[in-house]
């Protein structure tokens, strides 16, 4: 199934997605050097480990919603509808990550995905389906929150990365 025509209707198809569209990335990073993970295609562009940042930035903050949400804490989600407001929290997660170690980013780029599997694996079905049944996703489905930060989420960073590479003759 391909996420990016299909909306997944199962539990099952849904984590079957999130693992094909997360193998896809992780096999973009196979025979990358740590100085091409690095490395910079001009001032103040995303590097290959600032992507990898970023994507786990946004696996976490899922994981932080659905557990805040869960406990009756208040959900800090931002108001995405306004304009800006989408590329001021991806500015924040940049700046928030862009000098920690390659070594660092990796850990959490594994780790950060073995959460938010492990969180999607633990919601039952029918709770990742149903329309307004958290508080903090309004009217909306889960599903909606969790596809938009991995099966929705990855494939464009796949194509971030493919380019680096091209651009790197990797």
């Amino acid at each position: 199934m391909s996420i990016a025509m299909n909306k997944p209707t199962t539990k099952t198809e849904l984590l079957r997605a999130i693992r094909a569209e997360r193998k896809k990335l992780e096999a973009a990073l196979i025979g990358v050097s740590d100085a091409d993970m690095v490395r910079s295609p001009r001032l103040g562009a995303w590097s290959i480990k600032d992507i990898l940042a970023h994507v786990s930035a946004w696996d976490d903050t899922f994981v932080g919603w659905y557990e805040a949400g869960l406990k009756g804490g208040k959900v800090d989600k931002p108001n995405f509808s306004q304009a800006g407001v989408l590329s001021e929290v991806n500015r924040g997660i940049y700046e928030t990550n862009k000098n920690r170690s390659l070594e660092d980013v990796l850990s959490g780029f594994k780790s950060s995905y073995e959460r938010i599997l492990k969180v999607v694996t633990s919601i039952p079905e029918e709770d990742i389906f149903a329309r307004g049944k958290f508080a903090w996703t309004g009217t909306g489905k889960l599903v909606t929150y969790i596809t938009s930060n991995t099966t929705l989420h990855y494939p464009g960073h796949l194509t971030m990365i493919e380019a680096l590479k091209r651009k790197y003759g990797i």
